[in-house]
């Protein structure tokens, strides 16, 4: 009996002809038969007019082409290279590919007519110096000057000249995983002092790979090898030569930044007779990866992923709002640690925060709490979640201290530093942590990426008086004296977290309480406004801006990167002190740290101070 069966992948076959035939379904659920012959293969990589193919390359694998030219190696007969035509004035050549039919190349692409706004688009002339916002075409391509030029700014290499129709630009859905090189396309050659291709076997060589410009890269897994055989070159959009770097010899990983304009690298390495296209040997063609980071990390195989944002319809639900991992011993402290990600909005980015137990009861610091100390962004695949490099999150406070404020000739010393948090004098009497609601008993076993939609825990701690300053030197106050009990609740929910703190003070002092305090990563916190729309871009100055007496929120941006991210938070208790609250962002250079806090205020014994913060990331 035939019956058909759905799977989630194609079946490999040893030889596909052009009447092979798949079946498949339509959107109405009825059958339909395609040709496989027409399912169109993978990307090869950019290929210049001197680009040398695979030996025995996969029927309907392609190139994307660099242009217009002729390309010597890509036959469309048994003598015949590959042409892609010149341009004809005022059109473009738009996507040049060229597809292996099985014994030979077929090119692909289309000229379109320019767009035209008041004759401005010429063509560019070599030497030549244009003013800002002159359109150019050169080699095929639109540029666009986003200043005046100088005669030696040349369209594709200098930065001035924006590219305003991407011929090279690929159109696919999906995304690379963490390592952006395909060793299945790596072939046996070299790249030259001068970015040309060669062919020698006892060499390995990548296809151009697409890259960022002025961004942190990190080749790994090639093992020792000699300087004068490895070579990492740089190309622009066109894929003209930038520049090339030597491997390092002494190290099995070479970190590097790409130069200005370069949109592509290009990777060979060699170390002693056919390392390269043997498919007995794989000492460096299967073990290579090259990952957008400054640092290396455990291989990991090539693979691609559809991010879920640009999938409509149920599939993306398959992602949970929070992801929980959790390390007995993985806190700075060497004590417990979760890593909570939390996602912004509907898209595959998570944060993800370090929740973790430290410990250090030294007098001067008595610390032994749970607490937020830092958070990354991460890019999740539907298996692995990928740090981007990004933090999120810098270390220091996230949470709530006070400041116990001398009272001159009633208190006889000045203290030394704020209490609670990051800044100790804080022990917690019991901690209690739930994934939806249901408490985690077990803090001896590990466990990774436990999908939830809510994670929180409940601390009741002691806070105890800070040192006191005498004769210019801190001393811890004999006994540790507590001042205050406090019960912290944080939970984390999508996009982010919210925490609740009440104090019950067991001392009469002076203080002010900065009760809403988050280190906002730069990555999401460029510029922003608060809620009577005063705007601030926040460069690093070390300045204090956005200060109000009365307002509770932060709105930040970074239209760069493209993340957003808001705070608010608000004076419960005492309720009438809510309004007299002010509130600031220290522009530091990591974070724009966000502040708000009470007046000085004389506290009894008895008294209760309550207070909630909301912090929520998005995208732009």
């Amino acid at each position: 009996m035939n019956e058909n069966i759905s799977m989630p992948e194609i079946p490999a076959a040893s030889n596909i002809s052009g009447q092979s035939k798949i079946l498949g379904l339509n959107d109405d659920g009825s059958t339909v038969l395609f040709e496989a012959i027409n399912l169109r293969g993978d990307s090869l990589g950019l290929a210049t007019t001197t680009v040398i193919p695979p030996i025995t390359p996969l029927i309907n694998q392609f190139y994307e082409l660099s242009g217009s030219g002729t390309y010597a190696n890509l036959l469309t007969a048994p003598t015949t290279p590959l042409v892609i035509p010149a341009p004809a004035a005022g059109t473009a050549i738009m996507q040049p590919r060229a597809y292996f039919n099985g014994t030979y190349w077929i090119a692909d692409f289309k000229a379109v007519v320019l767009p035209i706004v008041n004759n401005k688009i010429l063509t560019y002339v070599t030497g030549t110096a244009y003013s800002l916002g002159a359109q150019v075409i050169s080699n095929g391509v639109v540029y666009e000057a986003t200043n005046d030029t100088l005669t030696t700014d040349v369209p594709g290499i200098s930065s001035v000249w924006k590219m305003k129709l991407d011929y090279l630009q690929k159109s696919t859905v999906t995304t690379p995983g963490k390592n952006l090189l395909d060793n299945s396309l790596v072939v046996a050659g070299s790249y030259s002092t001068v970015g040309v291709p060669g062919s020698a076997v006892s060499d390995i060589r990548t296809p151009l790979i697409k890259v960022s410009e002025l961004t942190d890269y990190t080749l790994s897994g090639i093992g020792s090898i000699s300087n004068s055989r490895s070579r990492i070159a740089f190309f622009t959009i066109g894929g003209v030569y930038i520049s090339s770097i030597l491997g390092n010899s002494t190290s099995a990983a070479v970190a590097f930044t790409t130069p200005a304009t370069a949109a592509y690298v290009g990777i060979s390495l060699a170390s002693g007779t056919n390392i390269g296209v043997d498919p007995t040997n794989s000492a460096y063609k299967n073990t290579m990866m090259l990952r957008l980071a400054a640092t290396s990390s455990d291989y990991e195989g090539y693979g691609r992923f559809v991010p879920v944002e640009r999938i409509s319809g149920s599939i993306a639900k398959d992602y949970s709002d929070i992801y929980v991992s959790f390390n007995p011993v993985g806190s700075t402290s060497g004590k417990e640690l979760f890593t909570v990600y939390c996602r912004r909005g509907k898209s595959n980015h998570y944060v993800g925060y370090l929740l973790g137990h430290l410990y250090d009861m030294a007098d001067l610091i008595y610390m032994d709490l749970w607490r937020v100390y830092g958070g990354s962004e991460y890019v999740f695949n539907g298996a692995t979640m990928t740090p981007t490099g990004d933090l999120v999150v810098i270390a220091g406070e996230n949470e709530c201290v006070y400041n116990q404020v001398q009272r001159v000739g009633i208190d006889p010393y000045a203290k030394d530093d704020f209490t609670g948090g990051y800044h100790g004098d804080e022990v917690a009497q019991s901690v209690q942590l739930f994934i939806n609601n249901i408490p985690v008993t077990d803090l001896a076993t590990p466990f990774t990426l436990r999908p939830c939609e809510l994670f929180y825990y409940l601390q009741a701690s002691t806070m105890h008086e800070c040192a006191n300053v005498i004769s210019g030197t801190p001393t811890y106050v004999p006994g540790h004296p507590v001042q205050a009990n406090h019960l912290k609740r944080t939970e984390f929910r999508s996009g982010g977290y919210k925490t609740t703190n009440t104090l019950t003070f067991q001392q009469a002092f002076q203080l002010y309480w900065l009760h809403g305090i988050f280190c906002m990563g730069k990555m999401q916190a460029t510029n922003g406004y608060d809620e009577l729309y005063n705007t601030a871009a926040f460069t690093g100055s070390n300045s204090h801006f956005l200060q109000n007496v009365g307002t509770r929120d932060i709105h930040y941006y970074n239209t760069v990167k493209g993340f957003t991210s808001e705070i608010s938070s608000t004076l419960l208790l005492p309720s009438n002190q809510d309004a007299a609250c002010s509130l600031f962002v220290w522009d530091r250079t990591n974070d724009s740290k966000y502040y708000r806090q009470t007046p000085t205020l004389i506290v009894a014994v008895g008294d209760i101070w309550k207070s909630e913060m909301v912090v929520k990331h998005g995208v732009a």
